[in-house]
């Protein structure tokens, strides 16, 4: 993982999706419910050629590919109720740095009371996918988010309203691939412990859930390179009032290093100093 970034490419966000699946999978094994690989991976192995051709086309045009291609990432079975439904993984750990930005996404989407910890992406084709061509209340979202106080959240998607809508084909403001976002409001999805009980009868054991936590918690946020380092820092002792677990870092080569280091120190919160590979 970059640690200047913390995880500043798409790569890196992949393999922490990859982590939230191999986490929820024992969980939904042990209480009653079947965990099932699905997704573009799944329908799509084997075929190099076909994958090759579908990067050229222009597949937001075509509702057959775009089934295909923003699948969503497993299938869930309850074993006892026999209820059938997908579910996609989900990682969000960038919050939104800018005051502007949050005000701007308070106004527009007409929720007065949003704040960074609330505020999480999806892929905007995936989102198109899983709310025009599924039934309803058939495709979950399960986002982890270490900046959230709740950590992780489920809900069904077509329950969820998109805040923002990001209107062009690149986003040349992301880091990474720069895929176009919808984001969402945190606050309107469950717990993902909630969810399990409240929509298959399953007690999550207070340890596995636990772990899980636990884990999300360490994950480092990004810090885009828009941002820089006082502004990143700042942002992580706002968040920390809520989410005390967060941690700031700074090169140690930065000006104000010592100052940072100290205030984090002061506060009871995690700092670390680490030696850039590049220039910071």
């Amino acid at each position: 993982m970059d640690y200047e970034t913390g995880a500043r490419s798409h790569l890196d966000r992949m393999n922490l999706t990859n982590r939230l699946c191999e986490m929820l999978q024992p969980v939904f094994d042990e209480h009653n419910v079947d965990f099932m690989e699905y997704g573009q991976n799944v329908l799509l192995r084997g075929n190099a050629s076909f994958q090759s051709r579908l990067k050229k086309l222009d597949v937001k045009r075509s509702d057959v590919i775009c089934m295909a291609k923003f699948a969503p990432d497993f299938l869930l079975h309850h074993r006892d109720s026999k209820t059938l439904c997908m579910a996609d993984a989900k990682v969000s750990i960038t919050p939104m740095f800018f005051d502007s930005a949050i005000m701007s996404l308070q106004y527009n989407s007409e929720v007065r009371d949003l704040d960074r910890h609330r505020i999480g992406e999806v892929e905007r084709e995936a989102w198109d996918n899983y709310i025009l061509r599924f039934p309803k209340r058939k495709v979950a979202i399960i986002m982890a988010a270490p900046y959230s106080p709740v950590l992780i959240h489920a809900e069904w998607a077509t329950n969820l309203k998109g805040l923002h809508r990001y209107k062009g084909d690149l986003n040349t403001e992301a880091d990474g691939s720069g895929t176009p976002h919808v984001n969402v409001d945190l606050a309107a999805m469950r717990p993902l412990s909630d969810f399990m009980k409240e929509e298959f009868g399953e007690t999550i054991d207070k340890e596995m859930y636990g772990d899980i936590l636990k884990e999300i918690r360490a994950w480092p946020l990004n810090k885009p390179g828009r941002v820089n380092w006082v502004q990143f820092n700042n942002v992580v002792v706002k968040l920390s009032r809520k989410c005390p677990w967060v941690r700031g870092r700074m090169p140690n080569n930065h000006e104000r290093v010592k100052e940072y280091k100290r205030l984090f120190e002061e506060l009871g919160l995690g700092f670390d100093v680490y030696r850039p590979t590049i220039s910071a």
